[in-house]
């Protein structure tokens, strides 16, 4: 779930959230956000840290407890 202002500046920069979820009830491992979608946004820093994969930018969560929410915090 991407949490973004409804409104920003064209090429100003802006913060935005990704809400990852584990709606399972087994703990997931290893789990990796891939952010196919930012091929157009320069992302210049996050929290945790993106990683550049081979589809562009990504985070490494590790494991996901059940029904755990972890939150990505992105300046692009």
């Amino acid at each position: 779930n991407q949490v973004m202002p409804a409104k920003v500046r064209a090429n100003s920069p802006y913060d935005f959230e990704i809400h990852v979820t584990n709606l399972t009830g087994a703990t997931l491992q290893n789990v990796l956000v891939d952010g196919q979608s930012f091929d157009n946004l320069a992302v210049n820093s996050s929290d945790p840290a993106a990683t550049k994969g081979a589809n562009g930018t990504q985070w490494l969560l590790g494991n996901l407890a059940p029904c755990e929410t972890r939150v990505i915090k992105v300046k692009g």
